[in-house]
């Protein structure tokens, strides 16, 4: 394999980019512009390949991302691609530039002598399966969708609190805050103080099972390791939970039969593991445990 003798930088845009290739020597040879579509990438290749690019022999490029149409069909066709970070670019810049100011057409061409100069102080992308980029990918879109939601919240609280403070200080030091799905669904149901204004209890009681809130826990069934103590009792007492399950009842019946007495249907699966787990606990805590179930 020849020795490296041209170097591409690619300063990437969202339509288009612009790529410069410079020799060993650090003089640029050509420049151009091309769009973010098969044309621009068919004229890149047809640029790279005038300059001695080969299947063989590929010409490296150094671009500011590591992701996007171009770096894909780049990796695709076997170049090897250096993600360079923008600020490691801003530093190089003023190796070329006495302004220092930034432009596409003189950072193409920073990029391309960032490979020439210090190609061993840089990685290229790695050969990722489609898999592993498909992952990627979905990581990326994952963690764009959070700041966007983000963002979203920030502004909308801060036109709240100009335009609807009533609304965020009913909200806004819950779990969630105005994120919460009873603060969305009221909120497009009343967007002004106004509307707020008109809402009846009922209309509100409507909207809040429309966001997911439990009308009845009668449904619901509560799991357990071990029979629940005369606290968890009343809860479930005082929630309705119709059917509650329990890993055992040898170490501590609690207030299973209380329970039982009331209607709830009490699911015993004497566990043995659960059972075992428990003794060895009471056994090693014993303090702990008959305070936790308040005896002496």
């Amino acid at each position: 394999m020849r020795g490296l003798d041209v170097f591409c930088g690619i300063d990437w845009a969202e339509d288009h980019h612009d790529v410069a290739l410079v020799d060993a020597g650090g003089q640029v040879l050509a420049r151009l512009r091309i769009t973010d579509d098969a044309a621009g990438l068919a004229a890149l290749l047809e640029l790279l390949a005038q300059h001695g690019d080969s299947a063989q022999d590929p010409v490296p490029a150094a671009i500011e991302t590591p992701r996007g149409l171009l770096v894909a069909c780049l990796r695709a066709a076997g170049r090897p691609v250096y993600p360079v970070n923008p600020m490691s670019v801003a530093r190089y810049r003023d190796r070329y530039s006495v302004a220092g100011r930034k432009s596409d057409k003189g950072d193409s061409a920073v990029l391309a002598n960032v490979l020439r100069t210090d190609l061993h102080a840089h990685r290229p992308l790695p050969a990722d399966s489609e898999l592993a980029r498909a992952v990627a990918v979905l990581a990326r879109a994952q963690q764009d969708a959070v700041w966007e939601r983000v963002h979203a919240q920030n502004k909308l609280r801060s036109h709240l609190r100009e335009y609807f403070p009533g609304f965020l200080a009913a909200f806004g030091s819950a779990r969630g805050g105005i994120t919460r799905p009873e603060a969305r669904v009221i909120l497009a149901a009343a967007p002004a103080p106004a509307d707020a204004a008109r809402l009846t209890r009922a209309r509100l009681a409507s909207l809040l099972r429309k966001a997911g809130r439990q009308r009845s826990y009668r449904k619901l069934i509560m799991v357990t390791t071990l029979a629940p103590c005369w606290y968890c009792s009343g809860l479930v007492r005082q929630f309705g939970f119709g059917t509650v399950i329990i890993g055992e009842s040898r170490n501590f019946q609690g207030g299973v039969e209380w329970l039982r007495s009331l209607g709830v249907k009490v699911i015993d699966l004497d566990s043995a593991e659960c059972a075992s787990l428990l003794s060895s606990y009471i056994r090693a805590n014993p303090e702990i445990w008959h305070e936790d179930i308040g005896e002496e």
